[in-house]
């Protein structure tokens, strides 16, 4: 399916977009939730973590593509805020550098500013009721680079994705990634746009690294969408 630009339901007005873009960024939800760790604790806040993979987990429940409903996003720090650089993972559109319906992009942000932006070839829209994806979302740093990238994606309308396709990569003075939260990632991913066509949208699991090695695993399960009371 080709790439159109522009959506009536979309304001291409750049100025809104803006504004848009800094209410998401603003958004914050959902509680501090205690770490489930092996082998290590979690009051080991200080071990020098250089890569973290987030398992995804989202089901569909009925979409629209006409309306290119529903979209959703993904947000993964490396300081435990939103102040720095850090990652944003779109699905069912793109947004840079302008509005394209279907597909999955990597965007790579510095406070109000998108850095650099990676968006897969295929921008086939979700159109399959019940659909399940799933997806790793992994930030890494080392050699004065900050990587995120999406591997081991599995789905209906996309079929495997992930890979060099869907990597983003800045320069950084971070060492490591003991400033990463998961609390980070579950409040500010959500879904954007047409919440009612989504029966589950979750962080499953995270691992953390330490020279390929894995040293932590939390299995706290993170419900982003609906909303757990």
């Amino acid at each position: 399916m080709s790439r159109l630009p522009g959506w009536s339901n979309v304001r291409a007005v750049e100025p809104e977009k803006l504004q848009a873009r800094r209410r998401f960024l603003q958004f914050a939800g959902g509680a501090s939730l205690a770490l489930l760790a092996h082998p290590l604790s979690a009051a080991d806040p200080d071990v020098p973590y250089d890569r973290v993979e987030e398992d995804w987990t989202l089901v569909i429940g009925e979409p629209e593509p006409e309306a290119h409903a529903p979209q959703l996003l993904n947000v993964i720090s490396p300081t435990g805020d939103l102040a720095g650089k850090y990652g944003i993972l779109e699905l069912n559109h793109s947004t840079q550098p302008e509005y394209f319906e279907g597909g999955l992009q990597m965007q790579l942000w510095s406070g109000d500013e998108c850095r650099e932006h990676a968006t897969t070839a295929d921008s086939s829209l979700l159109m399959t009721t019940g659909e399940t994806i799933s997806y790793t979302l992994v930030m890494a740093v080392g050699y004065g680079q900050l990587r995120f990238r999406v591997k081991n994606g599995t789905s209906t309308t996309w079929g495997s994705f992930g890979g060099s396709d869907l990597l983003v990569t800045s320069s950084t003075s971070l060492n490591n990634l003991t400033g990463y939260s998961p609390t980070i990632s579950a409040s500010k991913s959500r879904v954007g746009f047409a919440g009612h066509r989504v029966e589950k949208f979750a962080l499953k699991q995270v691992r953390y690294y330490v020279d390929n090695t894995v040293v932590k695993v939390d299995e706290t399960y993170r419900q982003v969408h609906p909303a757990l009371e």
